[in-house]
C-alpha cells in the first residue's frame, strides 16, 4: 500500500494511504450563528460566525470519541504525557458554542470506554487526565469499544468521528476488520503515530484511508499538541468566511466546527461560509442578516402638557417606531415594517390597548381620566427588544359649582331655623383618664364644652348630663348618671361650674343615660337632639341601641354620637357607637384631638340639612358648621330638618360660588341665592354613605 508523506516543520507529518483522504460523502457546510434573518438593534464592529462542515453526515451535529493508547510503552516513548495534553487541547480548543459530543477509550491490552458521549467538556478532561500507561496495546478493542459508545448515545444524523492514537504495532488482522466495521456503520477514523514504525505507519494509514479519514506521524512527542489540533476531524481542509462578497476570511476549524467573526454595516449583510474538503470539493453556506440603528420610539399626538376639558375623554394618539432611523429607502422597502412587531399604549396602569401599524407610524385610540394622565407607548421589535415613551396629559370635566348654606334668625346666625334644645351626655368614667397628646381626654372635653359655649347661639337651650362620676369602678355602679345642668335660662354658667367638677372615676352606663334622656326635654316643643360624647362602649351590660331606638320613635329625637379617643378594639367600639346613630337617625363621628372634637361638636349641636339632585341626597351637612360643597352644575333642592321642615331650590353654575341664606322672621323663612364667580374645581356627584339620616361622617367634599 502506497504511502505519501507531507513534512509538517520539524517533526509533523501528514500522510494519507493511496493518496489524499477517500471521500466518503458529500461535502456539506452549514451556518448556525448567526441564524437566518437575524436582527441586530445595533451596529457591531464585528459578529461571531459559527458552523459545520463535514464529508461525514450531519454538520449540525458532531460526535467524537478520543481512542487512546495506554499502554506501557508510552513511558519511554512519551515520558512527559504530551498525549494527554494533545487530547485536553483539542477539547479546549473546540469553540464553546459547538454542539459536540466527546468520549474517551482506553486502549491497552483490553479496551476500556472510560467516559460516555456527552457535552461534558470538563468531565472529558478529568478522564484524560486519569489515564494511565501499562499493558499491551489492542486497536481492533479500542475500535469496537468506541463502535458500542457510538451505538449507545450517538445521535441520528451526526458526523461519527474517531480520532485513534497510538506509539506501537497492534495485530493487523484484528486492526483492519474492526476497521471495516467502522466504515460499514459510516464511522471516519483519523489516526495520530507517536514514532517511526513502519510497520505501525502501514497499519495506521490503511486504518485512515478505508473510513476517509487521515492519518498523522510524529517523531518529536513535544509536537503532539500540535498534531491534535491539525487532524481535519470532519474532512474538511478549511472554511473562509465573506460579508457581501468581501474578500475571505480564514476561520478556525476544529472537530468539525468552524469559527470567526467578520464585520456587519448597517442594513442587510450577506454572510457565506465556503468549505473546502480535503479532495478539494467546495461548498457553500449562506445566511442574510440585518443591522438596524437603535430602537426609536415617539409620540407624536398628543403633545405633552395637553389640556383636555371635557367630562369624558377618549384620546387619539399617534406616533412613530422603528429600528430603520435614518436608513436608506431601499432598505427600507426590504423591511416594511421597520423592524416593529408591535405598538401597545396605556394609560397610567390601565390593560394595553391596541394600535395600528404601518410603515413606521402607529395610531390608536386611549381612554383618559379625570386629572393628569400619562400615556406610555411601549414598542417590541422583531427580536424582542422594547422601548418606552410617554407623554403627560391632564383632563378636567367642567368645573363644578360651589353651595353653602347660612341660617339667620332674624339675621343673626344661628344653628336652627326653629326652636332647638340639645342635650350634651358627657362620658365621665375612669377611662377618660387616658392620655391624647400628653393631655387627659377629661380635661380636653371639659376645656372644648367650655369653649363651645362662647360660640353657641344663645337661642339654643342646653342641658348637661354626666355619667361615671359618682361612683368609684369597682362598685359597679350602673346607676351613676346624672342630668347635672336641666334645659334653663341660667343653663350655660351651670355647665361652667359643673364641668369644672366633673372627675371620671366609674362605669360606662349608656342605655341607662340614654333611657333617661327623654324626660330631661319634658314637654320642649321645638326641634330636640341629643349630643353623645363618650370614650367606650356600654360597660353596664344595658342596650344603648335599643334606648337610641326608643328616643327616635318615641318622638323623632337623634342621638349624635361622638367617639372621641376610643380604645380597646377601635373597631368593635366604633361599630358598636355607629349603631347607635344609625338607628336614631342620627350622625356618628369621631375625635382623637381637641381640634377634631371641636369640630365634631360643630356638626352634631346645629340643624341637618340634605342637598339632593333629582331626588338622591348627593350631601349633607348641618347649619352652622362652616362648610362648602363643590357639586357638578344642575338644580339642587336643600332641605333642612327643621320644625316645620323648609326645603329650597338652588340652580348651580360652573365655577360659580352660590350661598343660599334661609333667615327666619316673624313673618316666615325668607330664602336668598347669591352667587359670585370661583376658581376651577373638578368635581363629582357625592353619595352619602347610607340612607338619608345616616351618614357614618360629614360629607367627603365638606370643606
Amino acid at each position: 500500500m502506497g504511502t505519501r508523506w507531507l513534512a509538517l516543520g520539524a517533526a509533523l507529518i501528514l500522510a494519507t494511504a493511496g493518496g489524499a483522504a477517500a471521500q466518503v460523502g458529500e461535502l456539506r457546510v452549514e451556518i448556525h450563528e448567526p441564524g437566518q434573518g437575524r436582527l441586530f438593534t445595533s451596529l457591531q464592529p464585528e459578529v461571531e460566525v459559527v458552523g459545520g462542515a463535514s464529508i461525514f453526515g450531519g454538520v449540525k451535529h458532531l460526535d467524537l470519541f478520543l481512542v487512546l493508547d495506554t499502554s506501557k510503552s508510552l513511558n519511554r516513548t512519551d515520558p512527559k504525557d504530551y498525549r494527554a495534553a494533545g487530547a485536553i487541547a483539542l477539547v479546549r480548543h473546540l469553540p464553546a458554542k459547538s454542539d459536540i459530543q466527546l468520549g474517551v477509550v482506553d486502549v491497552d491490552g483490553n479496551a476500556e470506554l472510560i467516559a460516555p458521549l456527552t457535552t461534558d467538556r470538563a468531565a472529558i478532561v478529568r478522564s484524560l487526565r486519569s489515564l494511565d500507561r501499562h499493558g499491551s496495546t489492542d486497536l481492533a478493542d479500542g475500535i469496537r469499544a468506541a463502535l458500542e459508545g457510538f451505538e449507545q448515545r450517538a445521535r441520528p444524523g451526526s458526523s461519527r468521528v474517531m480520532l485513534l492514537f497510538t506509539d506501537g504495532k497492534s495485530n493487523e488482522k484484528r486492526a483492519l476488520e474492526a476497521t471495516e466495521e467502522a466504515r460499514r456503520r459510516g464511522v471516519a477514523v483519523h489516526t495520530l503515530l507517536l514514532g517511526s514504525d513502519d510497520e505501525g505507519t502501514e497499519l495506521l494509514g490503511a486504518i485512515a484511508a478505508r473510513t476517509g479519514g487521515s492519518f498523522i506521524r510524529v517523531t518529536d512527542p513535544a509536537r503532539l499538541p500540535e498534531a491534535f489540533l491539525n487532524l481535519r476531524t470532519t474532512g474538511v481542509e478549511s472554511v473562509t468566511l465573506s460579508v457581501n462578497g468581501s474578500a475571505p476570511i480564514p476561520a478556525q476549524l476544529a472537530g468539525g466546527t468552524f469559527t470567526g467573526s467578520v464585520p456587519l454595516r448597517v442594513g442587510d449583510n450577506r454572510i457565506r461560509a465556503t468549505a473546502v474538503s480535503l479532495a478539494g470539493e467546495r461548498r457553500h453556506a449562506e445566511v442574510t442578516v440585518i443591522v438596524a440603528d437603535r430602537l426609536t420610539l415617539s409620540i407624536d399626538e398628543p403633545l405633552d402638557g395637553t389640556l383636555y376639558v371635557r367630562d369624558e375623554t377618549e384620546a387619539l394618539v399617534s406616533g412613530s417606531a422603528s429600528l430603520f432611523a435614518g436608513v436608506d429607502d431601499e432598505l427600507l422597502s426590504a423591511h416594511p415594517d421597520h423592524g416593529i412587531r408591535r405598538v401597545v399604549l396605556r394609560v397610567d396602569q390601565s390593560p394595553p390597548f391596541a394600535t395600528t401599524y404601518a410603515n413606521g407610524r402607529f395610531e390608536g385610540r386611549v381612554m383618559l381620566h379625570e386629572g393628569e394622565n400619562r400615556i406610555l407607548a411601549t414598542a417590541t421589535s422583531v427580536d424582542g427588544r422594547v422601548a418606552d415613551t410617554s407623554v403627560v396629559v391632564s383632563v378636567r370635566p367642567p368645573g363644578c359649582g360651589e353651595l353653602e348654606v347660612r341660617a339667620l334668625r332674624n339675621g343673626a346666625p344661628a344653628l336652627s331655623l326653629s326652636d332647638r334644645a340639645v342635650e350634651i351626655v358627657v362620658d365621665a368614667s375612669g377611662s377618660m383618664w387616658g392620655q391624647l397628646g400628653g393631655r387627659s381626654k377629661i380635661e380636653i372635653a371639659k376645656e372644648i364644652l367650655r369653649d363651645s359655649l362662647d360660640w353657641l347661639p344663645s337661642d339654643l337651650q342646653i342641658a348637661l348630663r354626666v355619667y361615671g362620676h359618682q361612683s368609684p369602678r369597682e362598685r359597679r355602679d350602673c346607676t351613676d348618671s346624672q342630668l347635672v345642668v336641666p334645659f334653663g335660662a341660667e343653663s350655660r354658667s351651670g355647665i361652667r361650674s359643673a364641668i369644672a367638677a366633673v372627675k371620671p372615676r366609674g362605669q360606662t352606663p349608656l342605655g341607662y343615660s340614654l333611657e333617661r334622656v327623654a324626660a330631661d326635654f319634658g314637654a320642649f316643643p321645638g326641634e330636640r337632639a341629643v349630643v353623645l360624647v363618650t370614650d367606650g362602649i356600654e360597660s353596664c351590660g344595658g342596650d344603648p341601641v335599643e334606648a337610641a331606638r326608643a328616643l327616635q320613635a318615641g318622638g323623632s329625637l337623634p342621638v349624635h354620637v361622638i367617639g372621641f379617643g376610643l380604645g380597646g378594639d377601635g373597631e368593635e367600639d366604633q361599630a358598636s357607637l355607629r349603631r347607635i346613630a344609625e338607628v336614631s337617625s342620627g350622625q356618628f363621628l369621631t375625635a382623637r384631638s381637641a381640634e377634631e372634637l371641636r369640630a365634631a361638636l360643630s356638626v352634631t349641636v346645629g340643624t341637618a340639612f340634605r342637598v339632593s339632585r333629582a331626588g338622591t341626597v348627593v350631601a349633607q351637612g348641618t347649619l352652622g358648621a362652616p362648610g362648602v360643597f363643590r357639586l357638578p352644575p344642575g338644580d339642587y333642592t336643600v332641605r333642612v330638618e327643621s320644625l316645620p321642615p323648609q326645603e329650597a331650590p338652588v340652580r348651580l353654575a360652573s365655577e360659580q360660588a352660590s350661598i343660599l341664606t334661609l333667615d327666619r322672621r316673624d313673618a316666615g323663612v325668607r330664602r336668598e341665592v347669591r352667587s359670585h364667580p370661583t376658581e376651577y374645581t373638578s368635581c363629582s356627584a357625592l353619595p352619602v354613605a347610607g340612607p338619608v339620616g345616616r351618614s357614618a361622617a360629614p360629607p367627603a367634599r365638606l370643606e
